[in-house]
């Protein structure tokens, strides 16, 4: 075939092809993407580090109680010594972001300025009968949740949604092991 009836149905024919191939890789990438959805990390046993801060009783340990299986341990980590203990315990969230419970025995004002660039007070919250002030990062990024009881400053902070750093701040209760 010759001149512009040939080159039509070649050009036809190469579009098919090409477009057939293209609707290949696009359904081959939504199967990949499907097959590698983020998973929640496996859950991190925070017990030993809540027993050692109980034992030398820096000031009142203060635990999650309540929280569902979809909120997940992810890290636990104790830091100084003395009066100067810092406890800090990840959580990845129901929505797979992330939240931390840090305890100290410093002011509230403090620990917030360690965890949050820029904080900025951003009204308060009342969480079973306690008022928390609420932050918000000078970036706007992150949150963080902040109240001091019996001795320990306890902040709840991360990239989770207001709803769900207000969830895990509500379910916190002293420790007793």
């Amino acid at each position: 075939m010759s001149g512009a009836a040939g080159r039509a149905r070649a050009g036809f024919g190469g579009f098919a092809v090409a477009f057939g191939l293209c609707a290949l890789v696009g359904v081959l990438m939504a199967a990949n993407a499907a097959l590698h959805q983020p998973e929640a990390p496996p859950p991190h046993d925070y017990s030993a580090q809540l027993a050692a801060l109980e034992m030398t009783d820096p000031f009142p340990v203060y635990a999650p109680a309540g929280l569902g299986p979809e909120w997940r341990p992810t890290a636990s980590r104790v830091e100084g010594e003395g009066e100067a203990v810092t406890w800090r315990l990840g959580f990845a969230t129901p929505q797979l972001e992330h939240a931390s419970v840090w305890q100290a025995g410093t002011a509230a004002e403090e620990l917030v300025a360690e965890r949050l660039a820029e904080p900025r007070p951003d009204g308060e919250l009342n969480l079973g009968g306690e008022p928390w002030t609420r932050y918000l990062s000078g970036d706007g990024q992150r949150r963080a949740l902040a109240r001091e009881a019996e001795g320990v400053t306890l902040v709840v902070e991360g990239t989770a949604s207001l709803d769900e750093l207000a969830e895990l701040a509500g379910s916190l209760r002293p420790h007793s092991g």
